[in-house]
């Protein structure tokens, strides 16, 4: 069962991920970062992560667009757009540069639905069965609603943790941490059920993949809790599984569960030493890396036949082990003696033209990027001069009518005290008055056309202008002549 620090998906890449031009990943784990980075881009390796970065950065200027505009109307608009559209795009797009998989589903499965929401419970055998989930969706048009459970650790990946956010992923936590994540993913599924989204939730209840240390652990704690003692998988986890039931079901619709069990051509059944490091993983995915050849199960329940069963997960899970060693020595899935042949789905030929349309119209929002910023950035520039200004005018006007301390002038006519910066503000505005303006331009406004009313002099034909001093003429007169003898 144990062969080193490799395992049985060691044999499945060098088989099927390393195509005839492509250096062997057998001794990739024992390579530096820098070194295997350079054996994995090949030429097919740079067409894969081309695609997936125009695809990424497309999507997020996109699923970015569509939040400003559109989320303040409509939430529930929102996200239908972003699963019919951004999501299914993104996939599609990467879909149609990534080497070809093919996926052979056993005839006795229960196909994915889409007519209500609904669980993907999968067992966890590489880091990378999320994207073959999502082929396997792909290839029955539902590719655009699967949500996938994910680490909180993988929103720090740069442009990929933006994109996750963007589309609703939820995410999960271990020990303690998990109580700050709960409220957050209870809330996200409830949403999604009370805006009766047909979402298909996809998760994995092991939480990591197996090597020699979890299996060890896995055993250990299913002898104290009286749990089975699985050979090729982890036991699952309960509290993700049964948070995500509980809040996506309703009073009107109620989730089905699919229990998907995966593996590939060349599965051994060997357990690593450990597991790869976590760039490995991003590096492997993002040229393309994966096995070529997929085999699934699928097994549909309700939420009845869930709830009725205590040890439901367990079961499903001790069922998974059986079916995996049954692989392990014939090389397929077990039949259920009825005779139904399997059903085979290629990726690069599925979708093919919606899949170059989606390529197209990303690339073209990632490459149009640069021209709209300096089309926006440039007026900005221009008109930055004039915006400062006027912001500044503004302050100065606050910051003088606000200032009631400082040195103070008395006046002669009357026994109140004005500030310094007040009598100067006040000065300043009654010289440019519309009256003061008239009379130097031509005296547009003859003298006799004014008309006083108790302190105020009032223009006829003219309304009250805020430029207008709060003090008597005669008194403001005499304050600022008095300062200056």
């Amino acid at each position: 069962m144990v062969n080193g620090h490799t395992n049985g998906y060691s044999n499945v890449l060098n088989t099927h991920a390393a195509g005839p031009s492509s250096p062997t990943l057998k001794s990739a784990t024992k390579l530096p970062p820098l070194e295997y980075i350079r054996r994995v881009c090949n030429l097919a390796g740079l067409r894969v992560m081309a695609a997936v970065i125009f695809a990424t950065i497309g999507v997020n200027v996109l699923a970015g667009f569509l939040y400003l505009t559109v989320c303040p109307w409509s939430p529930e608009r929102y996200r239908r757009i972003l699963s019919q559209y951004c999501a299914k795009w993104w996939v599609d797009a990467i879909a149609i540069c990534y080497p070809h998989i093919r996926i052979s589903v056993t005839g006795d499965s229960d196909m994915l639905g889409a007519l209500q929401p609904s669980i993907i419970l999968c067992n966890h055998q590489i880091e990378g069965d999320w994207w073959h989930v999502l082929m396997v969706a792909r290839c029955v048009g539902l590719h655009g609603n699967m949500k996938i459970v994910l680490k909180r650790e993988l929103r720090d990946i740069p442009l990929v943790g933006l994109l996750l956010w963007w589309l609703d992923f939820p995410t999960l936590a271990r020990g303690s941490e998990w109580q700050e994540e709960k409220p957050k993913m209870t809330k996200m599924l409830e949403t999604f059920s009370e805006e009766r989204l047909p979402v298909q939730v996809l998760l994995f209840p092991e939480g990591t993949v197996c090597n020699q240390t979890s299996i060890a652990n896995s055993l250990k704690f299913a002898a104290r809790e009286g749990r089975p003692k699985l050979k090729l998988l982890l036991l699952p986890h309960k509290k993700g599984f049964y948070t995500c039931l509980d809040s996506l079901k309703s009073e009107n619709n109620s989730p089905v569960v699919y229990d998907m069990t995966m593996t590939y051509q060349g599965y051994a059944g060997d357990i690593p030493v450990k597991s790869d490091p976590l760039w490995q993983t991003v590096v492997n995915w993002f040229f393309g890396q994966v096995p070529r050849e997929v085999h699934v199960r699928i097994k549909r329940f309700s939420m009845e036949e869930v709830m009725s069963d205590s040890h439901w997960l367990d079961s499903r899970w001790a069922e998974k082990d059986k079916i995996l060693t049954h692989f392990k020595h014939h090389h397929q899935f077990p039949s259920d003696g009825r005779g139904f042949e399997p059903t085979t789905f290629d990726s690069s030929e599925h979708r093919k033209e919606s899949s170059v349309l989606s390529l197209v119209c990303l690339s073209g929002i990632t490459i149009a990027l640069p021209l709209v910023t300096a089309a926006l950035i440039i007026p900005t520039l221009l008109l930055s001069p004039l915006i400062v200004t006027l912001w500044l005018a503004r302050r100065v006007r606050t910051s003088l009518s606000g200032m009631d301390t400082g040195p103070t002038d008395k006046t002669r006519s009357g026994s109140g005290s004005r500030s310094v910066s007040h009598v100067m503000y006040d000065s300043l505005m009654g010289t440019l008055s519309p009256s003061k303006l008239f009379s130097f331009y031509g005296g547009m406004t003859p003298a006799s056309a004014s008309v006083h009313k108790g302190s105020e002099t009032v223009t006829p034909g003219l309304p009250p202008t805020p430029f207008a001093s709060p003090l008597p003429a005669t008194g403001l007169q005499t304050g600022v002549h008095a300062s200056y003898r």
